[in-house]
Order: structure tokens, then C-alpha cells, then sequence
């Protein structure tokens, strides 16, 4: 089963395992192609910064895995 999906956060990779239904992680898993690529998006508790200047997000959890480009 799929553990999680690192996503680019200003920059820095970020390692989001929450959200995900046990289907999808079934899915996901044996179809990494379905997700890869895809725009999604995070909640998070807030955005931390470590000593070296990288960021990270506490508590990431996937709230929509975009099928085509969003729109903003």
C-alpha cells in the first residue's frame, strides 16, 4: 500500500501521508502513474523552518488530488 507522496513546498520536498482512503492507497500503489505529476492540495497546522532555511508543513494531510489543472 502506498505509506505517502512527497510534494514540492517552496522549494523543499514534503513527505504527506495523511488523507488518503485505503482504496486510494491501494490504488496509488499499483498505479503510482495515476498520481504522479498531479496537482493536489495540503492542509497543514502551520509551516516550520529549519536552521538550514528549508521548510516543512506539521501535520500535511491531502484534501484533493486534481484529474486535470487547476484553476486559481
Amino acid at each position: 500500500m502506498l505509506k505517502n507522496i512527497i510534494i514540492e513546498h517552496k522549494g523543499c520536498k514534503v513527505q504527506v501521508g495523511s488523507g488518503f482512503s485505503q482504496d486510494q492507497r491501494r490504488l496509488y500503489f499499483k498505479h503510482p502513474e495515476q498520481i504522479i505529476g498531479k496537482t493536489v492540495t495540503v492542509q497543514y497546522f502551520e509551516e516550520t523552518e529549519n536552521q538550514d532555511g528549508g521548510y516543512s508543513l506539521r501535520f500535511p494531510v491531502i484534501k484533493v488530488i486534481y484529474e486535470t489543472n487547476r484553476d486559481i
